[in-house]
């Protein structure tokens, strides 16, 4: 078996797919930080819009605020292992978890795990 993966021709899918995930978690990350920190334009904006009062609006960016790290967390550890090539099934993971950062970034980490997992499609025989 790894006289087959020898004669294959090792491609840098996998580099364009770290740099998708990693860049993703990183703009997740910071799209979610403030949230956790109770950023107050984010709280009044949203007491303001809203019925729900200040703590309910504390408590619930606290909660999404860790879900979106998280997330941002699980696409990280996913870059890491596209550029060693290794555990394509935990690399599709963290690109489907990368989907879900979502956060004010207009869904820009989301499009970039969306395209990382079309070139992972492509690039399943280059993973141990």
């Amino acid at each position: 078996m790894n006289a087959k993966r020898a004669n294959k021709k090792m491609t840098s899918k996998p580099l364009i797919i770290a740099i998708l995930l990693i860049l993703a978690g990183i703009i997740g990350f910071m799209s979610w930080i403030p949230f956790i920190a109770g950023d107050e334009s984010y709280i009044s904006y949203a007491i303001d819009t809203s019925d729900m009062t200040e703590d309910e609006v504390r408590e619930g960016f606290l909660v999404f605020g860790i879900l979106g790290v998280l997330l941002s967390v699980f696409a990280i550890i996913g870059g890491i292992f596209s550029i060693l090539r290794k555990k394509w099934k935990l690399v599709m993971i963290s690109s489907v978890c990368g989907l879900l950062i979502l956060g004010n970034n207009l869904l820009m980490a989301s499009i970039l795990c969306f395209i990382a997992i079309i070139i992972l499609m492509m690039s399943k025989d280059e993973y141990k």
